[in-house]
């Protein structure tokens, strides 16, 4: 559905960049990563893409906006967003699985690059 919205569709560059900006492909930059959190506070601080898209946030201060378990519960309340109940808890710790992804690629690296043939 998603690249269906796209003007500018093209499902192989569109399925790249994804596989790029996840840090899910294996590509000579690995230790890019685009923090889901930090990322969208420098481009657009307000949180005016997530508030129009995720209604369940438009009322959550921007302090909070990108993550919104960690306001207090008094907050919450006040945006009408109750993380656990008006929104879902956090999958994965991103600092953690970032460090944990970033050392299983460097290995991947290491490895392919200690078992390409010389010609």
């Amino acid at each position: 559905m998603f690249d269906r919205l796209l003007v500018d569709q093209d499902w192989s560059l569109n399925a790249s960049n994804w596989l790029w900006l996840s840090a899910s492909a294996f590509f000579h930059a690995y230790h890019r990563v685009y923090s889901p959190v930090t990322f969208p506070k420098k481009y657009d601080p307000e949180g005016r893409f997530v508030r129009r898209y995720l209604p369940v946030l438009a009322r959550m201060p921007k302090q909070y906006i990108y993550e919104p378990w960690q306001a207090p519960l008094t907050v919450q309340k006040e945006a009408g967003c109750r993380v656990g109940h008006d929104y879902p808890e956090p999958i994965v710790n991103h600092s953690q699985v970032k460090d944990r992804n970033l050392e299983r690629m460097r290995q991947a690296f290491a490895h392919q690059r200690s078992s390409v043939v010389q010609w």
